[in-house]
This record gives structure tokens, C-alpha cells and sequence, in this order.
């Protein structure tokens, strides 16, 4: 009989092998994305960049409503697993070039929800 630990690793990586084949990320990854946008503050933030397609970073920040340091942690987590992306422009001193875009993935997590909350 296999420790519940390797029972654990030995599922996790079945699930790993036939939902994401090696082609399209990871289970630790889809988590990881899954428990970002878990935290209301990133998936508000998420679905304003999705319905505006792309935002300038002073007006996310105004309409966030959060203070810079949990708006820049906010905005660097999204990142990290993908689901927004910063667009490359020359930079002010106060970021006001700086546009964020929803990435694909970013798009599929949204509307997929909104595919199930609305019909």
C-alpha cells in the first residue's frame, strides 16, 4: 500500500498526465492560477482588464481602489500565472504609460464563468 503522500503525487501526477498531456501548462500551474483569482480583489481586477481589453495602469489603479502596495501585489500575482500581461510602452515616472491586457488564459478563466453563472 502506497503513504498517503505518494498516493497523493502518484494522483496528482494522473491528473497532471491526462488533463494537461504536457502541451498546456500543469496542474500546479492551473492551481496556482486558480488560487490567485480565489482572492476577490485579483478576479475584480481580472474581469475589468477582460471587459476593457486593455487598461492604462492609472485607471485599473483608480477604479481598484487599493492602496499601491496591495495594487502592485495584486497586478504582479496576476501576472505571474499568466492571466494579465503588461503592454511594453516607454514608462512615465508614475507608470501612467503602462497598459495591462488580459492574456488568454486570462479570457478563458472569464468566460468560462461567465458561460456558468449566466448560461
Amino acid at each position: 500500500m502506497l503513504s498517503e503522500s505518494k498516493q497523493t503525487d502518484s494522483l496528482s501526477d494522473y491528473v497532471d498526465s491526462e488533463l494537461f498531456k504536457g502541451e498546456i501548462g500543469s496542474l500546479d500551474t492551473h492551481l496556482r492560477r486558480k488560487e490567485v483569482i480565489s482572492h476577490p480583489c485579483a478576479y475584480s481586477i481580472l474581469y475589468i482588464i477582460w471587459e476593457k481589453k486593455e487598461i492604462r495602469r492609472p485607471d485599473l489603479k483608480r477604479v481598484s481602489e487599493l492602496e499601491e502596495d496591495k495594487f502592485k501585489n495584486v497586478i504582479n500575482c496576476l501576472i505571474d500565472v499568466n492571466l494579465i500581461a503588461r503592454v511594453p510602452a516607454p514608462e512615465g515616472p508614475r507608470g501612467e504609460r503602462t497598459y495591462y491586457k488580459i492574456t488568454f488564459i486570462g479570457k478563458q478563466e472569464i468566460e468560462s464563468d461567465r458561460k456558468h453563472i449566466l448560461g
